[in-house]
């Protein structure tokens, strides 16, 4: 089973949708109404994989990675590598 902060992820990054809109789609074969999305940071902004790796191997989670963006995900990891 997946863990909650991964499936709010998806359901946020990937599907760009809420939970309540996933169910109702799931449930009524609806699809949601994306008109209104934005984005959240500039295109070529996201934070490197390998930051994200190392950050959730050291505890952190995904809610907490997207929380730090992309200058501070790569801070942490870099605080984190060189073993502070």
């Amino acid at each position: 089973m997946y863990g909650e902060d991964l499936w709010r992820t998806i359901l946020r990054e990937q599907l760009q949708v809420t939970e309540e809109q996933f169910w109702t789609c799931v449930s009524a074969g609806t699809r949601p109404d994306r008109s209104l999305i934005t984005q959240q940071e500039p295109v070529g902004q996201s934070i490197p994989a390998n930051v994200v790796q190392a950050l959730r191997v050291n505890g952190v989670s995904d809610s907490e990675i997207a929380a730090l963006g992309r200058d501070g995900a790569i801070k942490r990891a870099q605080e984190i590598w060189s073993g502070m």
